[in-house]
């Protein structure tokens, strides 16, 4: 009995202990601890409520490659860790806290902050930022040279310092000074490409930048033909030279041109035929000298000509889809027809390289179609060469020797009167002829100011008068009366002036092809074409053609405003038509949407231009090119 009244009067103890403690939380004030933080990492538990004289533990968590640079408590700031961008800061020895309540989490980046016996309400405001760390580059070696960096934040005296945000890839450049090269790059981290080295920055990094002291290599190019080098040096017409590294042995080919003999060397002292080798333990002038094969003369029977030949158009005549600007380009398609019916623009582009190249230029900053140095005569021979057909050219005396380059036979008028005779009896053959004008003679009445350079082809010929025949006008298909493109007459006297003064526009390193100039094929029929196949035509694009990816990636941050993006979207377009007709329409597809973009540069901002060029047109010249 005994124990059972004291169990009972426990029960009834506890139990009067228990309704008053649940009487006081009902009437305990609570408050509100509210947490916020910025970007770069959280505050947990975002915000609580709790009851007088209670308490609980945040905790501020920097994302990863961030750091917490300052925790405010109700607007007083209670922990600070700001060094300025130009220090390196990734959080790892920061300064104590003012408030108590805030701990580090051992050697982590976490901290922690205990209310304990809250009385009110409270805001814990945090605050993140990016890592910073710093990056060193060394330079060493005989040489001397300067390293930058994109983005820019290297500071150089004796050694290179820079202070970058966590990830930030960092593009290091090594810039050899005068007699000097860049030797290589010595690091535990980044990816090197040549004087480039690319860094992603996720800690201290120290990097070594390597320059050899250097001699310079001059060779000079006589006559018609090249100079490799194991450097990778290519020289041509003139003098030109390079540094290379002290003491390294540079070996060198001479490349004759198809019209050109290889003669001799001058200065190296191992020769072994075509090849030379040269020790580079001081400055060394080289000359490969190379003479011309002779042209053969070309017999053309001018006796007894009719007094009017006006060829008959072609079975078909090729659509010129809008390919202005390649006039000698254009006139050869027109003179391909009248061999094989099967001639396109398309083909006649592709054939030449026109497509997949795309070049910078130094000349006006622009990019271009065609490969660096590639002018339209080597242009134009890759195209014949594609048809397999021979020609003949005719000239007055005095012609560049580059215009001779793989002709078959040469005509060398003296005269005006024999030039036209010569235009007449190949015309009499049934073979239009190509030939250079002035349009400014040509078409006097024209406006056009002298050194107007066109190229058309000769169709037929009267007493008083020449005439051409155009590719049919248009992109779209649509009927064309033939009198505007077909056998249109020009009067004879204007044609001789146009004809004689085209001979004297300078056409760069060429100087000039001379008065009376006309190309015309060996009489050949469309089953005797030797046609290169479409993989041998594909692999032309693919030698002429650049990385055009990292062309642009070169060039991006250059001015090319006054690019010709017409032309490049033209040129890009027909390479795309051939692809299709030839059974690579994805290939195609790419070209096709290039063509549209190129030509959707035209008229934008330059910062628009360099936009679309680093987007949407790197990701195509990429996929076409893996495509084809």
């Amino acid at each position: 009995m005994e124990v059972t009244h004291m169990r009972r009067a426990c029960i009834a103890a506890f139990s009067c202990l228990w309704l008053s403690a649940v009487s006081r939380a009902a009437t305990d004030p609570t408050f509100i601890l509210s947490a916020t933080a910025s970007s770069g990492g959280k505050v947990a538990p975002a915000s609580v409520t709790v009851r007088a004289g209670t308490g609980t533990t945040f905790a501020i968590v920097p994302w990863k490659g961030h750091h917490v640079a300052e925790v405010r408590l109700d607007g007083a700031t209670i922990f600070e860790d700001r060094k300025g961008a130009s220090v390196p800061n990734d959080g790892s020895a920061p300064p104590p806290p003012s408030d108590p309540g805030l701990v580090r989490s051992g050697a982590s980046k976490v901290y922690k902050y205990t209310f304990r016996d809250v009385r009110e309400s409270h805001a814990l405001e945090a605050f993140f930022e990016i890592d910073t760390f710093e990056l060193c580059v060394l330079r060493d070696g005989l040489g001397a040279g300067v390293v930058t960096s994109a983005p820019e934040g290297l500071s150089c005296d004796a050694t290179c310092r820079g202070v970058f945000p966590y990830n930030t890839i960092v593009e290091l450049s090594a810039v050899p000074e005068e007699r000097s090269v860049f030797d290589r790059w010595i690091a535990k981290t980044g990816r090197a490409k040549g004087a480039a080295l690319f860094i992603r920055i996720t800690k201290a990094a120290t990097v070594t930048a390597r320059f050899a002291r250097a001699y310079r290599l001059t060779v000079a190019v006589i006559g018609n033909g090249s100079v490799v080098s194991s450097s990778k040096s290519v020289f041509g017409a003139g003098a030109g030279a390079v540094m290379i590294k002290e003491n390294a042995t540079v070996k060198l080919r001479a490349k004759p041109a198809r019209d050109a003999l290889f003669c001799g060397w001058t200065g190296p002292s191992r020769i072994s035929g075509a090849a030379c080798a040269v020790l580079m333990d001081q400055d060394q002038f080289i000359v490969a000298a190379f003479g011309a094969k002779i042209v053969p003369p070309y017999d053309l029977d001018t006796a007894d000509l009719p007094d009017s030949v006006i060829l008959e158009p072609p079975a078909v005549i090729p659509k010129g889809k809008g390919a202005y600007g390649h006039c000698y380009l254009e006139s050869l398609a027109m003179q391909l027809a009248y061999v094989d019916p099967a001639a396109s623009i398309d083909e006649v582009f592709t054939f030449a390289g026109l497509g997949a190249a795309l070049s910078y230029s130094r000349y006006g900053k622009s990019f271009l179609g065609a490969s660096a140095g590639d002018w339209t005569w080597t242009l134009q021979r890759r195209a014949m060469a594609g048809y397999g057909v021979r020609f003949v050219l005719g000239h007055s005396p005095g012609i560049s020797k580059e215009y001779l380059k793989g002709a078959w036979a040469q005509l060398t008028h003296t005269t005006a009167e024999e030039a036209l005779n010569r235009l007449k009896a190949a015309l009499r053959t049934g073979r239009p002829v190509q030939v250079h004008i002035d349009l400014a003679y040509l078409f006097p009445e024209s406006g056009f100011a002298p050194g107007a350079s066109h190229f058309i082809a000769i169709t037929g010929y009267d007493a008083n008068a020449v005439y051409w025949t155009e590719l049919e006008p248009g992109y779209i298909d649509f009927p064309v009366d033939p009198s505007e493109y077909v056998n249109i007459r020009a009067d004879l006297a204007d044609f001789m002036a146009a004809w004689e003064a085209a001979g004297w526009i300078n056409k760069g390193s060429f100087t000039c092809c001379a008065p009376y100039w006309m190309l015309f094929f060996e009489e050949t029929q469309a089953s005797e074409l030797a046609k290169i196949s479409v993989s041998d035509a594909l692999a032309i694009q693919a030698s002429v053609s650049q990385d055009n990816a990292l062309v642009i990636d070169r060039y991006a941050k250059s001015d090319f405003s006054r690019s010709p993006w017409w032309k490049i979207a033209m040129e890009k377009r027909l390479f795309g038509e051939y692809l299709r007709n030839n059974g690579f329409a994805a290939a195609a597809d790419c070209y096709e949407l290039l063509s549209e973009e190129y030509r959707a540069c035209e008229g934008l901002p330059l910062d628009a231009q360099r936009a679309k060029l680093s987007g949407a047109i790197r990701a195509l010249e990429v996929e076409g090119r893996e495509r084809y």
